[in-house]
């Protein structure tokens, strides 16, 4: 099942992990015997994704933890070597020149991640709270369906190619040399309004895309972000959600700054809202991505952390801290 329902009782959301294994253990010592929901994005980045995906994976096995797909599992999944998952085929993997202190995957143990990966749903439910990786959207296209997620995927893929097929907007063979300049910080394109046409459909009409990375719009220009010139940017979807069920999830890269600087947000995603705030016209949607996956740049440059793995305490609607701290959502 691509939808699994949630267990009964409290429970405790765990945001993005991205392979800081010692957050994890400090955090999940403050958890007590509630049942676990990991939002997604458990690996990448971090100095320990086999170590976290081992963990996470005992406490599934053991019933004491459901686990969401997030993109960086999706990549995975589909077999996609990004440079964030060089950890799963024993490369290093460099940021400005450096190499990234991590544990790499084994050879032995590459079947077990990725059968565990493959094991997990895109989201949960029960009657009070949902829980998805990026966004809670068109999540009947995919509660019924039974091929796996990789197939699934490439399904709503080539439902999206056909219609730019007929479109006409596959018929000029310089679509592949374009996007290829979208990889190089060098040359900075101009916006090309047909390939920013193509990569809106493909974003937004993949029910899988939607759950896992989010809802995005329209560029009015490009941006260099990740790697590439960017046509197109998330949208604080949560701005229109109106269902009952509240919605925790991950993906956003929130901050929350030192105490004493907890002020509302002035732009973003998150303006007019505090970092520890519920979102949401009934604010009911709950982002839990402290970007503790920013850890690895923190210690490449020899500072303090900047961002916290966190969890969210339901039906109490409190935030803990892998330090300790504990706050309510306001």
């Amino acid at each position: 099942m691509h939808v699994r329902p949630l267990p009964p009782g409290p429970l405790a959301f765990i945001g993005d992990v991205h392979g800081e294994l010692s957050a994890l253990e400090a955090l999940d010592r403050q958890l007590d015997g509630r049942h676990r929901v990991y939002v997604g994005d458990l690996i990448d980045r971090g100095p320990d994704s086999p170590g976290v995906v081992r963990m996470v994976g005992e406490q599934i096995q053991s019933g004491l933890a459901t686990a969401i797909l997030g993109n960086h599992e999706l990549n995975l999944l589909r077999g996609l070597p990004k440079n964030d998952n060089r950890w799963f085929r024993g490369e290093d993997q460099l940021f400005d020149g450096e190499v990234m202190p991590q544990a790499k995957a084994t050879p032995a143990e590459r079947k077990g991640i990725i059968d565990l990966m493959a094991s997990l749903p895109l989201a949960a439910e029960r009657e009070d709270v949902r829980a998805v990786h990026a966004s809670w959207g068109p999540i009947d296209e995919i509660r019924n369906a039974n091929e796996s997620v990789p197939l699934l995927f490439d399904r709503f893929e080539r439902q999206i190619m056909e219609g730019l097929q007929a479109d006409g907007l596959m018929s000029d063979p310089s679509w592949r040399r374009r996007w290829r300049r979208l990889l190089n910080h060098d040359d900075e394109p101009e916006l090309d309004v047909e390939m920013q046409e193509k990569e809106y459909r493909i974003q937004n009409g993949n029910p899988v895309k939607w759950l896992t990375s989010g809802p995005e719009g329209k560029r009015s220009a490009l941006h260099w972000i990740s790697g590439r010139w960017r046509q197109l940017e998330r949208l604080p979807w949560w701005r229109i959600y109106r269902d009952d069920p509240a919605v925790v999830m991950g993906h956003y890269w929130r901050v929350m700054p030192p105490v004493g600087r907890r002020q509302l947000m002035e732009d973003g995603k998150f303006a007019g809202a505090a970092p520890n705030q519920a979102l949401g016209p009934r604010q009911n949607v709950f982002c839990i991505d402290y970007s503790v996956g920013k850890r690895f740049l923190d210690r490449l440059r020899d500072r303090p952390y900047t961002g916290r793995l966190a969890a969210l305490l339901w039906p109490e609607k409190q935030l803990v801290f892998d330090d300790g701290e504990v706050m309510s959502t306001r």
